[in-house]
């Protein structure tokens, strides 16, 4: 955080210190202000409470000459920045379809183990079954109708 008000002073200072006041067209009032250069959408200018962009059209008549220079780089600012929305637009669609693919993938491995959990208790059961079926059987040999014949 220092260093970049630090960087924020020298830059300040190398423009020219802070400068007058600036009263756009439409009435604002930027204390000690300093232009930093072009944005894609006007100019940069550095003041008592911050940073902001000005529209050109918002600048006095008498800095017209003071900006010229700068207004001369909006168009390259505006493509560079159309550049870098396109590029995160890209990467916000990479990983958007990143994300489908790990999705897809958790749903592939969730219906595997949902499908083998199903098979094991299936079979877990038909263990159960067959253990109950057998324990019947043996529990019920003796009691047939040749014991009570025997017996009797």
């Amino acid at each position: 955080m220092k260093k970049l008000l630090i960087a924020t002073i020298s830059a300040l200072l190398a423009v020219g210190a802070f400068a007058d006041d600036l009263t756009t067209k439409s009435g604002r009032v930027f204390k000690n202000f300093a232009i930093m250069g072009a944005a894609p959408n006007g100019i940069l200018i550095f003041h008592d409470k911050g940073k902001t962009v000005v529209p050109v059209k918002e600048f006095p008549d008498e800095y017209q000459e003071k900006i010229a220079k700068y207004v001369k780089e909006i168009p390259a600012k505006r493509r560079e920045a159309a550049k870098q929305k396109a590029l995160q637009a890209q990467k916000a669609k990479q990983a958007a379809a990143e994300k489908k693919k790990l999705d897809a993938a958790k749903k592939a491995r969730m219906k595997k183990y949902l499908a083998e959990e199903a098979a094991r208790k299936k079979k877990e059961q038909d263990a159960i079954k067959a253990a109950n079926a057998k324990t019947a059987a043996k529990s019920s040999e003796g009691f047939g109708d040749d014991m009570f014949k025997k017996n009797n």
